[in-house]
């Protein structure tokens, strides 16, 4: 599933942390399903901020759920 993949192998380490990738999730079918079904208790385990590398780039993943939302902001502290 390509929602816009971008690629990383001609781009500098800090432009590629620049990009935003959204080909990646933790989300799988079984996941919506018991999520739409009211009876996902773990949650935890797919959305919010989890550390993990893709393509060979250290990143953070984040996934949120706001029904009502018209903004969300993830806001983070980062030193090279």
């Amino acid at each position: 599933m390509d929602k816009g993949a971008t690629t990383t192998s001609h781009v500098s380490p800090s432009e590629a942390a620049t990009r935003v990738r959204h080909d990646v999730s933790l989300l799988s079918e079984q996941d919506l399903y018991l999520f739409n079904e009211g009876t996902h208790y773990q949650l935890h385990q797919k959305l919010g901020a989890h550390l993990m590398t893709v393509a060979g780039v250290r990143a953070a993943y984040f996934a949120g759920w706001t029904p009502n939302g018209t903004i969300v902001s993830c806001i983070s502290n980062v030193s090279s």
